[in-house]
């Protein structure tokens, strides 16, 4: 499913590692805040966010096995997660299509190989082939934030259509 949303590109991205019990896995997102909002609709707090970048360590995301996600929330943002996916649905669809299985640096050495590729297709394939032989359980959990990425893009649109009318 394709919708076509293209968010505004950011100056400069975080890279996380996603904290779960399955496997290796790494993001990009240019704020805590796009940060937060992807794992929050990706695991519904289940899963949590390190980032890895260095000049911006302490901008992590907890996980919330027993709760207390909206308060968290609300301790360091001014409206609600439903008013930010609203007005950011577009970067949290690009931090939710960024996913990449592995470490830090298998993503660095993801990024090169398909810098190298030249068609869409090639690189489709590749990151097919990248994501089954780095994937060691049956959760397919960068799969998962594609459908939720597509799916954001989607509605993003069309409320930007029907207000536009």
């Amino acid at each position: 499913m394709t919708c076509g949303l293209i968010p505004p590109i950011p100056e400069a991205l975080m890279i996380y590692s996603i904290v779960n019990p399955s496997d290796d896995l790494t993001f990009e997102a240019p704020d805590l805040e796009i940060a937060a909002l992807s794992m929050f609709l990706l695991s519904n707090g289940q899963y949590g966010a390190d980032c890895q970048s260095p000049s911006d360590r302490g901008q992590d995301v907890p996980i919330f096995l027993a709760g207390g996600a909206l308060t968290w929330w609300s301790e360091r943002f001014d409206h609600s997660v439903e008013e930010a996916v609203g007005a950011r649905a577009g970067e949290v669809a690009a931090a939710l299509d960024s996913l990449v299985y592995g470490s830090p640096a298998d993503r660095d050495a993801f990024i090169a190989a398909q810098a190298a590729l030249s068609t869409p297709e090639s690189r489709r394939r590749h990151a097919q082939e990248w994501a089954d032989g780095h994937r060691s359980s049956d959760n397919d959990i960068a799969g998962s934030a594609a459908e939720i990425a597509a799916n954001l893009r989607c509605r993003y649109l069309e409320n930007s259509r029907s207000t536009q009318q």
